[in-house]
């Protein structure tokens, strides 16, 4: 029996991840491109787009219509250890981006305004990321990544796991140094 379940969960993995290798590829084929956003919502209240999300190194963390919404709002605090444990990184910048059906905009919209969290969200009511990042695909694996400049150079969420967290503060540790003797 055990062996059947090891055999299942390996076929359908082998089957997903042909999936996956291309959904890889599709989102390192293009540039993100990050809309001009004139404002976010800070701490409940809107407030101009600062000057801190203006940086070389961003992660981006797109939470797209097909996701709970509220469920990916009451998560963000859970990103609060990953962002202390970064600070040190002045070249970086996280990115909260939020898109919801058009019939969940004002529930959305007021879930974000009554969350006091201190570090700003992009409320994408008008869809502007998804249309202009038409590559990024579906699947939410492939929904956190970290860029530099508008390239993709790691995919994954860094809350996720020990090696992807590793993995994050390498490569930020890399592309600090790469910024820094810029």
């Amino acid at each position: 029996m055990k062996n059947i379940i090891i055999t299942t969960i390996l076929f359908l993995f082998s089957c997903s991840s042909g999936n996956l290798k291309d959904d890889y590829i599709k989102l390192k084929s293009k540039d993100i491109i990050i809309p001009n956003y004139k404002s976010v919502i800070l701490n409940g209240k809107d407030t101009l787009f600062p000057k801190i999300l203006d940086t070389k190194l961003k992660l981006v963390i797109f939470c797209d219509s097909t996701k709970c919404n509220s469920c990916a709002i009451d998560d963000l605090y859970g990103w609060k250890e990953v962002i202390s444990n970064t600070k040190d990184f002045k070249d970086l910048s996280y990115y909260f981006i939020f898109n919801c059906k058009s019939n969940e905009i004002q529930k959305v919209d007021s879930i974000i305004h009554t969350t006091f969290f201190n570090y700003p969200i992009i409320f994408d009511h008008l869809g502007e990321f998804s249309r202009m990042n038409k590559h990024i695909p579906k699947n939410d694996l492939f929904h956190t990544f970290l860029l530099e400049h508008s390239n993709v150079i790691m995919i994954g969420n860094p809350r996720m796991n020990i090696k992807t967290m590793d993995l994050f503060k390498k490569t930020l540790i890399k592309y600090s140094k790469i910024c820094n003797n810029q």
